[in-house]
């Protein structure tokens, strides 16, 4: 995996504003399969909740869906009556793992995008464009995230020049 910067539905995070698409599909397991391709995931980590509040298991797959993730979608679900299921990429962080073992923090996110940037100017060949590469997704990632989800680390990094929001077309965007 490279060092993309990605947002994930993390338990004990604060609320953001997201969007959602209806899929295209008939059936659950072909759309919980595209997302899967789209996303290059294992199955497991392909969540899924139906409307009844009940964890969506398809195939016996242990999609093991945090209790507050459960709450929090199956909530907004009872306010979309006309969607049967919702699902999502169930991420965890793996911030520890790459960070040397340092919790996430707003802070320590902006510092690794300083630290992406220097490597970027500071380092030669093979290794300078891995890190080009590096700066580039998570900058891209960031900046093309709708303006609307704001998260904490977003806000920060959007002050300067070349993380500000990318322009995306309102037609991305249903409005309710």
């Amino acid at each position: 995996m490279d060092g993309r910067l990605t947002l994930v539905i993390h338990e004990g995070s604060a609320y953001v504003q997201t969007y959602y698409a209806l899929s295209g599909y008939e059936m659950l397991d072909a759309s919980i399969d595209n997302l899967r391709k789209r996303e290059s995931t294992p199955k497991r980590l392909i969540h899924c909740l139906l409307s009844s509040g009940e964890v969506y298991r398809g195939d016996g797959e242990n999609r093991n869906v945090p209790d507050g993730v459960r709450r929090e979608v199956g909530t907004w679900l009872a306010r979309k009556p006309e969607l049967s299921a919702a699902v999502w990429t169930g991420l965890e962080s793996n911030w520890k793992e790459k960070r040397s073992g340092k919790t996430f923090s707003v802070d320590d996110a902006v510092i690794y995008t300083r630290e992406l940037e220097q490597a970027a100017k500071q380092k030669t060949g093979d290794d300078r464009r891995k890190a080009e590469i590096d700066l580039n997704s998570v900058r891209e990632y960031v900046r093309n995230t709708p303006a609307q989800v704001q998260t904490a680390v977003r806000k920060r990094l959007s002050a300067q020049p070349e993380w500000a929001d990318a322009a995306l077309s309102h037609a991305l965007f249903d409005s309710e």
